[in-house]
This record gives C-alpha cells, structure tokens and sequence, in this order.
C-alpha cells in the first residue's frame, strides 16, 4: 500500500516516460550535442599512435579542420556548430597522411544528427559514422 502523499508506480512510469521521450527528441539533457551543436569525436581504436587529419566543410564554409596525434586506444572530443540550414556536410579523414575517406553526413537542426564521429580503426584505415539521440 502507498503512503499517503506518496507517487504512486503510475506516477514513477509516467515520469520515466516523459523523460525516456524528450531524450528521444534531443533535448539538451540526452547523449551527444544539441540542435545548436554537434559532438566530434576523435578517436584511435588501434594500439599504436596515428595522426589524424579531419575536415568539416558545409556550403563552402569550414567548421573544423584539425589535426591530432592520438596515442593507441586514445579520443578527443569538441563541439562544432551545426548549421542553421540542412544540408549535406563533407567529412574528410585521413591517417598518417594516407589516402583521404570522404563521407556526406545530413546535418542542420531538424536531422537529428548531434555526433559524428571519425574513427582510426587499423593503421592506415579510418571510419566515419553519425549518430542521432
């Protein structure tokens, strides 16, 4: 029997609903950005150390161009602005100076895009992956 005054466990599912929902809709409180921003990660899955080159351009506008040394099994992570239009961003990655990988990534408020993240997965290979919350 509940106390009186006490939620009930219709209250608690009803909560944990709500908030399970507004997560799901990219409030600022879910994992990765907002509709403002957009989390990138760097990351190096390899056990040696790799440098790693990324570009992010939209509409002929760089967002990030950075290069790091990431030491194995290390990642670094930053905000870009997503932009306030959608459209298609390139990523371009490249490991050690290697051959680039060029990936289009759908971005601007109503994507759902709030991480992309570029991976080294093997000396001289890297992935390119986003994610929506």
């Amino acid at each position: 029997m509940t106390a009186p005054g006490a939620p009930t466990r219709r209250a608690w599912l009803g909560a944990g609903g709500t908030a399970l929902a507004a997560a799901l809709a990219g409030c600022p409180f879910a994992f990765g950005g907002t509709n403002e921003e957009i989390l990138l990660t760097l990351a190096n899955e390899d056990d040696a150390s790799h440098r790693l080159s990324v570009t992010v351009a939209f509409e002929g506008r760089t967002l990030l161009d950075r290069t790091v040394t990431l030491a194995g099994r290390a990642s670094t992570s930053e905000t870009v602005r997503n932009p306030d239009t959608g459209g298609s961003a390139r990523v371009t990655a490249a490991v050690d100076g290697g051959r680039p990988l060029q990936r289009d990534v759908t971005v601007g408020p109503a994507s759902g895009i709030r991480s992309i993240t570029v991976e080294v997965t093997a000396p001289g290979a890297v992935s390119v992956f986003a994610g929506r919350t």
